[in-house]
């Protein structure tokens, strides 16, 4: 009777006992699946900056057939761009001539029959680098004042002889686009936290992505087309940030 009574004990603890590790085990696993339960979102922010720096390449060529001719022709344009630009007001520093480009006609076995045209062709710039940007969208409506002064200009150089607008100052305005773009991926979590009946956790990864820098109206190539300069001679830029976050659900 006492054997029976102590293996009737026994079986019963060992029961209680399966039974209780069976429920922390559950509560275990329950637990896990609600540490992994997360959502991915993504947060925006733009900015529209004023550009800080204009980088401008004034191209112009002549042609003849007298080389010493030509490139007195040539140097008479190259002064006339820089009286041009230093009549606008920019300081001597930021203008930078540049080297002659001379093609030979004759010279060249492929040119084909050149009989009725110029024999040499010499090319140049002016280069201009300054950072008053707004001295330069002036200096640009009045372009053809070099054209009546006989400057011949040309379109060899990247987008033609427009200025190309820059913004350097990028990290003195991402720290400020970050936090509202992880604000922004924060309300939009909340949002799924809410729909799931549960709340916006820590941070379980994330990903600042790239910043973007273009013309404040550039129209995108998936809207139909984009401006010819890729924005770049805009005085306006927008900036624009994109990152993406994973948060847990609690």
């Amino acid at each position: 009777m006492d054997n029976n009574k102590n293996i009737l004990i026994s079986a019963t603890a060992i029961a209680i006992g399966l039974v209780v590790s069976a429920f922390l085990i559950s509560d275990g696993l329950s637990s896990i699946k609600s540490n992994n339960r997360y959502v991915t979102v993504r947060g925006a922010d733009e900015q529209n900056v004023k550009a800080n720096l204009v980088v401008w390449q004034l191209r112009f060529k002549t042609t003849g057939d007298d080389l010493i001719a030509t490139q007195a022709d040539l140097d008479k344009q190259k002064q006339s761009v820089i009286d041009f630009l230093t009549k606008a007001g920019f300081d001597g520093k930021t203008i930078e001539p540049q080297g002659i480009r001379v093609v030979d006609k004759q010279a060249n076995e492929y040119g084909g029959d050149a009989t009725n045209s110029k024999r040499y062709i010499l090319s140049t710039a002016v280069n201009l680098r300054s950072d008053n940007v707004g001295l330069a969208l002036k200096t640009q409506q009045k372009m053809s004042e070099l054209i009546k002064s006989g400057v011949t200009l040309s379109d060899d150089g990247y987008c033609g002889n427009i200025p190309n607008y820059l913004f350097t100052k990028l990290n003195d305005v991402k720290i400020d686009m970050l936090a509202k773009a992880t604000k922004n991926a924060r309300d939009a979590a909340g949002q799924f936290a809410s729909d799931a009946n549960a709340k916006v956790g820590s941070i379980r990864n994330a990903t600042q992505g790239y910043f973007s820098i273009s013309g404040q109206d550039e129209v995108s190539e998936g809207a139909g087309g984009s401006n010819s300069c890729g924005g770049s001679d805009s005085i306006m830029k927008k900036i624009r940030v994109v990152t993406t976050i994973d948060y847990f659900l609690e």
